[in-house]
């Protein structure tokens, strides 16, 4: 009888020990939530020619702050860990759509792509014929204090700018832009 007892117990003790552990672990997570995708699948059309200008920057405190050559990227750390510059695109031209079709790459100065957002993007408004794109997350594991080369292709027009990557909190060769400048 005793041997019985110990098997009901066992089979009972797995699935409990295992409900356990699930329950327990169903408010923990890999860090915070992940941030709303700046991405959208239905891109409309964008007629030839009608990309003016493009710009690649960043928004800080809600404004566009354009990359500038021989300017600084700052390198943020993602949610996962990953280092990556944080970009956006403000586009002029007539009739842009709401979902943008672009192409985005981070590329060493010799060419080599090095990460790249492919894809169609929300845009937001940003003045007369003019929107900016959502955050698009460009993943860098280079030095730091290096140049690199942003490119944006939006209907059938390029841009480029060539940007020192900066580690926030890091004085790095003094490419540094506050808050870490020496």
């Amino acid at each position: 009888m005793r041997s019985s007892s110990l098997r009901t117990r066992r089979r009972w003790l797995a699935p409990a020990v295992g409900l356990f552990l699930a329950a327990g672990n169903l408010g923990m997570s890999c860090g915070p939530a992940p941030p709303a995708p700046d991405t959208c699948a239905t891109p409309g059309p964008v007629a030839d020619g009608a990309v003016a200008a493009i710009e690649i920057g960043r928004m800080v405190d809600g404004q566009f702050a354009p990359f500038v050559d021989g300017g600084v990227a700052p390198l943020v750390i993602g949610g996962q860990g990953a280092p990556m510059i944080v970009a956006n695109l403000r586009v002029r031209g007539a009739g842009l759509p709401a979902c943008l079709p672009q192409t985005t790459s981070l590329e060493e100065l010799g060419g080599e792509v090095i990460s790249s957002e492919v894809g169609a993007m929300l845009t937001e408004p940003a003045g007369a014929d003019t929107r900016v794109t959502g955050e698009m997350l460009l993943v860098y594991y280079g030095a730091s204090a290096t140049q690199v080369r942003l490119r944006a292709t939006v209907g059938g027009r390029t841009a480029s700018v060539v940007v020192w990557t900066d580690a926030v909190g890091v004085i790095d060769a003094g490419v540094d832009a506050a808050p870490d400048a020496p």
